[in-house]
């Protein structure tokens, strides 16, 4: 299955991830992260994500084998202009990993990473059927990301990712030690509108 955490900056996408990182057990947990930096570099982030599971190209149909090879730079594949080779490859070659061992797909910062990349994730994520593979996107609102971004997240389920009620936003900064009055406690909380951060 797959969902994409949606909230403001600060309000706990990331440690979400994190948390789930941790608690997939049994799992191989792929985990990458968009970067403001490397949104205009065609296949940056798929590049990372499948990286570690280029041992398995060899099972892939050889057309599919070339495609990723090319965006993984170890020999001629798809151009920035062949995504949609690139995107079947991806669902394949994510499904025979996942036959080894149940894969956990990590991507925070979904908003920066380049579309070409995003757009195989994408096409992977709904297509996934039978195959033993969780995936777990975070963005920003969609407010805060652009509209070509937008229209590819928003094919995938999404969850809203909520401010923390008051009681867990005072033992928050309960748990800081930090030394305030109830008066500036009861303030912070409130500024905050349950933003952890």
């Amino acid at each position: 299955g797959v969902v994409v955490l949606r909230g403001e900056p600060g309000i706990g996408k990331t440690c979400l991830l994190g948390f789930a990182a941790t608690a997939a057990d049994g799992f191989r947990v792929l985990q990458i992260q968009g970067h403001e930096s490397e949104m205009e570099i065609p296949f940056a982030g798929l590049s990372w994500l499948l990286d570690p599971l280029s041992a398995l190209l060899t099972q892939l149909p050889p057309v599919q084998a070339q495609a990723i090879a090319g965006v993984l730079q170890l020999g001629p594949g798809a151009g920035a202009g062949d995504r949609q080779p690139v995107a079947a490859a991806t669902l394949t070659l994510l499904a025979v990993a996942a036959e080894e061992r149940p894969l956990l797909i990590t991507v925070d910062d979904a908003h920066w990473l380049d579309v070409s990349s995003l757009e195989a994730i994408v096409f992977a994520a709904r297509r996934l059927q039978a195959e033993a593979i969780a995936m777990v996107l975070t963005a920003r609102m969609a407010e805060d990301v652009p509209a070509e971004v937008n229209r590819l997240l928003e094919a995938l389920p999404a969850h809203t990712v909520p401010g923390l009620e008051p009681d867990a936003a005072r033992e928050l900064l309960a748990a800081q030690h930090l030394d305030m009055t109830p008066a500036l406690l009861a303030q912070r909380v409130a500024d905050s509108a349950g933003n952890p951060l």
